[in-house]
């Protein structure tokens, strides 16, 4: 991938994102942000450690994360299990483009990321 091409789906995802983050006012209790993790994009909500006297501790608790496999020409997306393994998310599911990973989340078809 290009760099250019990178810039795309940084783009595409920061925009996914900023239309489901919460709105501003619960956003100290609950947001979701992403990063990139080995060079895959990780999706994660955050919100304040339970039981802490900090009221500026949070957590980072990771639901979604997907990344380009060039050699194949397609994306793999994972979901993260209760156990916080990764696991691919369904195997006859291969996108070739990342609009589809980020509906594909968006629809939560199985629940497994919202």
């Amino acid at each position: 991938m290009s760099a250019k091409t990178i810039d795309i789906h940084h783009a595409k995802v920061k925009a996914f994102i900023a239309r489901h983050r919460p709105a501003p006012e619960m956003r100290e209790r609950l947001d979701i942000g992403y990063k990139m993790v080995t060079g895959a994009y990780e999706l994660y909500e955050v919100r304040p450690r339970y039981g802490t006297s900090d009221p500026v501790e949070y957590l980072e608790s990771s639901f979604a994360r997907f990344k380009y496999i060039k050699s194949q020409k397609l994306w793999k997306l994972y979901w993260k299990r209760a156990s916080g393994k990764w696991h691919l998310y369904h195997p006859e599911f291969q996108p070739s483009n990342i609009d589809d990973v980020l509906a594909c989340i968006e629809a939560n078809t199985h629940g497994c990321f919202f």
